[in-house]
């Protein structure tokens, strides 16, 4: 299979790609100079550019780019370079990156069911917090503990299945939009957010409801599938 291409982005009227190898030479150099271990480096960056450390690391190790220019243009601030466009190479203006065959929007449907049952049954259950009744009930003890790992399972699975896909689209913009929304937004509607004290006491505290969560991650969803579909 031929390596993945990374999302094209126009910059002065050319057409570039995120290059990773220039990434990582950079990410390296800084890395080195400022004496961080990956872990660290990988939070560090996705704090300063608000995505999650996974996703640095999905950047690190060239499963995928970032999707935004503006993302690239923070790591070149945050690698103080001087030209952050150090990070882009030229790509065949004769490569079509939109658009999808039957086969990949067949794949791109079941990574998308698969999101879609996760969401149903985040709605369903208000955000996996009824499962503190269940458990409860069954007599269960640390029943945060185990609505953490039962989630994290579920996430589990929805990589799972995405990165079964990679076959057929890890060589189009849409696989890099699905792991970023996999490892941003399904992560950040239940990070933190599966304990009672939560969702039921701190809401005055202005913390988005279940309902809020949902349909943001499903606009989210449908905004990345309205332009491959």
């Amino acid at each position: 299979m031929n390596k993945r291409k990374s999302k094209v982005f126009t910059v002065d009227d050319q057409k570039y790609q995120f290059d990773d190898q220039s990434f990582f030479r950079y990410y390296e150099g800084f890395r080195k100079k400022e004496k961080m271990k990956k872990g660290a480096l990988d939070e560090y960056l996705g704090d300063q550019i608000r995505v999650s450390s996974e996703t640095v690391k999905g950047w690190r190790c060239k499963k995928y780019g970032p999707s935004e220019l503006e993302m690239i243009k923070r790591i070149g601030e945050v690698f103080r370079m001087k030209d952050w466009k150090v990070l882009l190479k030229l790509v065949d203006e004769k490569e079509d990156t939109m658009g999808l065959t039957s086969q990949q929007k067949e794949s791109l449907k079941r990574v998308y069911d698969v999101i879609m049952d996760f969401l149903f049954e985040f709605e369903r259950t208000d955000g996996f917090n009824d499962y503190w009744i269940s458990y409860s009930l069954s007599g269960e003890k640390d029943i945060e503990d185990k609505i953490i790992l039962l989630v994290d399972d579920k996430i589990a699975g929805i990589d799972l299945v995405l990165n079964k896909e990679y076959f057929y689209l890890g060589e189009h913009d849409v696989f890099d939009e699905l792991a970023e929304y996999v490892g941003d937004t399904i992560n950040s509607i239940v990070d933190g957010k599966l304990s009672y004290a939560y969702r039921y006491e701190a809401i005055s505290n202005g913390n988005p409801t279940t309902m809020e969560d949902y349909d943001m991650a499903m606009r989210t969803i449908l905004t990345i599938i309205d332009k491959y579909k």
